[in-house]
């Protein structure tokens, strides 16, 4: 079981002593939040819900009681390197470290992975490590999960150092939000030791109305991510089609192993579904 080195859910605002600035000078700091539904002002962020984003408010665990965030919309068309620093740690005795979070962000410019980051320096902040917190998520994709829910493994940059500081950097221009709560950090690994979900599953008819001589049968595709700390073996995905009268079609997919922190991508069922003539 691990230990929590320190936790901090901004039930009262920003720590004092953490440092907040933007380092290009354009003023787009990290705020504090007490309402996510309240929408855009007093340090809020808006409320993307429109029919092209389909965002709702952030919904980390504890967001009604307080969160922090960068409003890269308010701030206008600037381009920001806004940065949240914990101030030094001493993990000196510490043979592991991890850092968890909730978060949720939406880009338009520049792309999150790579500019949306988390930095950790060992020596006062001369030399820092970054740690992909959105990999993959570019101005395409625009939006992350809400809440993505983070855990990256530190050790190799605080593990049993005396002078730690943690930073979360964002370097953007006209984005949307990002959006933060719930830290803590341990002494292990914090992850379920399983903790499987499907990303992607595709199963989709070539038409939606088709004449009866004309009915072929369709297939079934997913991805799936293990996020939990151990490999998982024979993971089972099942399939299920049914209509009024009960199921009409199922099937299994065994997967032999998926290692953590990783994708078994575009794997199919072994069976097709052919609709019945109706």
């Amino acid at each position: 079981a691990q230990n929590v080195l320190l936790s901090e859910d901004f039930a009262n605002g920003i720590p004092a002593e953490w440092t907040n600035e933007d380092i290009s000078g354009n003023d787009a700091i990290w705020t504090w939040c007490n309402d996510p539904a309240s929408g855009q002002g007093d340090g809020c962020p808006a409320i993307w819900n429109d029919q092209i984003n389909q965002q709702m408010p952030f919904a980390s665990a504890s967001a009604t009681n307080g969160f922090i965030t960068v409003d890269s919309d308010a701030a206008g068309n600037i381009t920001h390197t806004s940065e949240l620093t914990i101030p030094s740690l001493d993990l000196s005795t510490e043979d592991a470290v991890w850092i968890e979070f909730q978060t949720h962000i939406g880009v338009f410019t520049f792309a999150a992975e790579g500019n949306a980051i988390l930095r950790v320096s060992s020596d006062g902040g001369t030399n820092k490590t970054a740690y992909e917190i959105f990999p993959g998520l570019t101005t395409s994709e625009r939006w992350s999960a809400n809440p993505e829910e983070v855990s990256i493994d530190i050790s190799d940059s605080a593990a049993g150092e005396a002078d730690v500081l943690i930073q979360w950097q964002w370097t953007g221009s006209f984005e949307y939000n990002w959006n933060i709560d719930d830290i803590a950090i341990y002494d292990a690994d914090p992850r379920p030791a399983n903790d499987m979900r499907v990303n992607n599953f595709y199963a989709v008819s070539p038409n939606f109305a088709t004449p009866a001589s004309q009915v072929s049968p369709f297939g079934f595709i997913a991805d799936i991510e293990n996020l939990g700390s151990l490999s998982q073996t024979n993971a089972t995905l099942s399939v299920s089609i049914s209509d009024a009268s009960g199921e009409v079609f199922s099937d299994e997919l065994v997967y032999a192993s998926v290692g953590t922190d990783s994708v078994a991508e575009n794997v199919s069922f072994d069976n097709e579904f052919t609709p019945p003539m109706m």
